[in-house]
């Protein structure tokens, strides 16, 4: 049984170096509706969507003109006038943006956490206001 241990262990660090890795590319995949978009902001990151917490930079946030996408195992398209609610906030001690919303079809949580908070916080509220 022993001699069975570190081929197993071998591969099931492949199996989740390949799951993550897919993770982390499917995060970068543009959606078509993205296609000739010019982003007023984008960063990957982690977060928490739905009942799902991503740890690592397996989730993309972009910002457009008309919406914004979240990308993770989730493709989540959100129009501005679908968010009802955003405010800063801290996940066990990590700066984070929770965003509310009346989408059905997408996750109920989401909670961002990204490196240029105030970044995204000034282009949030600039296109809520309008």
């Amino acid at each position: 049984m022993q001699e069975y241990f570190v081929p197993i262990v071998i591969i099931l660090f492949l199996i989740l170096g390949f799951v993550l890795f897919s993770m982390s590319k499917k995060a970068e995949k543009k959606l078509p509706l993205e296609e000739g978009k010019s982003e007023l902001f984008s960063e990957k990151y982690g977060g928490v969507v739905g009942l799902i917490k991503y740890s690592g930079p397996y989730i993309r946030v972009t910002l457009y003109d008309e919406f914004m996408v979240i990308k993770c195992n989730d493709d989540i398209v959100l129009k501005y006038s679908e968010i009802t609610d955003f405010k800063e906030s801290a996940f066990l001690f990590t700066p984070s943006v929770v965003i509310e919303h009346n989408n059905k079809s997408a996750s109920g949580k989401i909670e961002l956490f990204l490196k240029d908070i105030p970044k995204f916080l000034s282009i949030l509220k600039t296109k809520k206001s309008i």
